[in-house]
């Protein structure tokens, strides 16, 4: 594990460092939100967030828009794991299976599917602390090649 806690399984340790160094503090609205990386590999990653009662709408239950923000991150991170570069998110499909209750941890993991040069296809689902599923997602994620790579002298991974 590096300062930050995340474990690393299986990236080339450059690749990773520079994910964490350079990456993730630039991501604001994770951290005003309390969504905190677990782990990341190749194509996969997993994260958690504990929503306290500012995210809750009535009978305690975390806001849809909540749990799918944080699927949303995860699926794009992993695709970021495999291209080397910023994803963004063209298409997004999820299925609300239970209810999030607040100040109870919610965990997010994501995998590739599929990478292209352009496009990466990302499934996930985010689970209770108790393993129950609370929503099934997929997303469709394009390759930002606009966006100056956060890693330039990153040995990271190519396409």
């Amino acid at each position: 594990m590096n300062e930050l806690e995340i474990e690393n399984r299986g990236l080339e340790p450059g690749f990773f460092d520079t994910i964490c160094s350079n990456y993730l503090d630039r991501h604001p609205v994770l951290n005003t939100l309390g969504i905190r990386t677990m782990y990341m590999g190749r194509g996969i990653t997993g994260m958690r967030i504990i929503p306290g009662p500012e995210y809750s709408s009535a009978g305690y239950r975390v806001h849809g828009g909540i749990v799918a923000t944080v699927i949303d991150v995860a699926m794009s991170r992993a695709a970021l794991t495999v291209t080397g570069k910023l994803c963004r998110t063209v298409d997004i499909h999820l299925s609300y299976m239970a209810p999030a209750l607040e100040n109870m941890a919610l965990i997010a993991e994501a995998w590739v599917v599929r990478a292209g040069e352009t496009l990466v296809a990302v499934e996930g689902t985010v689970a209770n602390e108790n393993g129950q599923t609370i929503l099934r997602g997929m997303g469709t994620f394009i390759v930002d090649k606009k966006y100056p790579a956060l890693w330039e002298a990153s040995t990271g991974p190519t396409l």
